[in-house]
């Protein structure tokens, strides 16, 4: 009988850190997707990037089906997805030759809304409306450049790439001032 109990134990350690395990999987996820862009191989890119998103879709319903959602986990998967998100864009910028400015401004909107929300007091964070579509648009935006490098069909949708990244600024520049604004108000 225990060597039984020694495996349950085991296994539900291992079940109740496994939501943070797949949320920090995207931090060498987001390692192999710069460095395949660099290197210019778009399949592994698209691989590592589908992966990234799998994971980003399954450790929240994971953690609250196991009953591991907390704060910090809360704080460990955005976090894990403003990394990922900051150094692909980043990657995706320097090889089109674009300014790594919404690299800085999501790493600034991040941190406005980490603090904002308290999250460095052990608080839940506390997304607005644009914050979120924002996550969700710069996954999509490191989606659609993979594409459009890995399927030929996609590359004449390539101008609207330039387009995207420069509407991702404005209302990233926006919602960092959105949630100044709030926050300045609650004061």
């Amino acid at each position: 009988m225990v060597p039984s109990r020694f495996f349950e134990a085991i296994i539900i350690s291992v079940l109740k850190h496994l939501p943070n395990a797949l949320s920090l999987s995207r931090l060498g996820l987001a390692l192999w997707v710069c460095w395949a862009i660099f290197d210019g191989s778009w399949h592994l890119a698209l691989m590592g990037y589908v992966l990234a998103v799998i994971t980003d879709l399954i450790d929240g319903p994971m953690a609250r089906y196991l009953h591991t959602a907390s704060a910090r986990g809360g704080l460990v998967d955005h976090g894990a997805d403003a990394v990922f998100v900051i150094s692909t864009i980043g990657a995706f910028s320097l090889r089109q030759g674009l300014p790594l400015l919404l690299s800085a401004l999501i790493a600034v909107a991040f941190i406005h809304y980490s603090f904002g929300s308290g999250a460095h007091q052990g608080r839940p964070l506390i997304a607005s409306r644009l914050g979120r579509y924002n996550g969700i648009a710069y996954f999509a935006l490191v989606g659609i450049f993979l594409g459009t490098m890995t399927l030929p069909s996609l590359s004449r949708g390539a101008p609207f790439l330039d387009f995207l990244y420069w509407a991702l600024v404005i209302s990233t520049a926006l919602s960092i001032l959105d949630r100044w604004l709030s926050l300045r108000q609650r004061r």
